[in-house]
């Protein structure tokens, strides 16, 4: 008898944990729903309950609105915050986004050494941005975690997911429209006073430094 009520129990609370699973993803699904629709006060009550509880992807989902300021206050620090919780489970696209985080320097001092961290992290977990991101890292000669080491040695062509624009995003896509020369070993083209492309990529540089200054 004993025996059966444990089996009884156990079946119980089975249940009861697979119902609670099924809730949650429903719960984080129709956030996204909102979320796709533009609704994003709506995703918020959804997933706000979701990532205080552990819920991963409402963690990381979290982080991204504060991030990008979808529907509330644009926050760095609380975008962190998400993404730390989220990261520290395991999160591949939450390691990629807080190694982003603190290689630009958004809402924290930056601090290239825990970028390369997060990244191969993100790295071992399939994330390809992360890759690029720690070969561009290795050949300003920041130190790569070993394990990552041979994977960021070679990019890989394609991100599933590009993180937020920021100001040094905005100058490596816009130089190889302008000019065909080969970027320098700090990663932007070298300029010349007699080449029109560059003296105009000067000053949309400017423009977009002012701009990020301002902000």
């Amino acid at each position: 008898m004993r025996i059966m009520n444990t089996r009884g129990f156990l079946a119980l609370l089975l249940l009861i944990i697979n119902s609670s699973a099924q809730t949650a993803w429903a719960d984080y699904e129709a956030g996204r729903t909102a979320a796709n629709s533009g609704d994003f006060s709506s995703a918020l009550r959804e997933w706000m309950p979701l990532a205080t509880s552990g819920h991963a992807d409402a963690q990381y989902s979290l982080g991204r609105m504060y991030a990008r300021g979808d529907g509330v206050k644009r926050d760095f620090k609380e975008a962190q915050h998400w993404f730390a919780l989220a990261a520290a489970q395991g999160h591949a696209k939450a390691c990629l986004k807080l190694g982003t985080m603190y290689e630009y320097g958004d809402g924290m001092k930056k601090n290239l050494a825990e970028a390369a961290h997060w990244y191969s992290i993100a790295s071992e977990k399939g994330e390809p941005e992360a890759t690029n991101r720690l070969a561009a890292l290795k050949k300003r000669g920041i130190s790569i975690p070993s394990s990552a080491g041979t994977a960021a040695s070679e990019p890989t062509p394609d991100a599933t997911e590009a993180p937020t624009p920021t100001l040094e995003d905005n100058v490596n896509s816009t130089a190889p429209v302008l000019s065909p020369t080969p970027l320098s070993s700090a990663g932007s083209p070298p300029t010349s006073a007699s080449d029109p492309d560059m003296q105009e990529l000067d000053r949309i540089l400017d423009e977009k430094r002012q701009l990020h200054e301002s902000e």
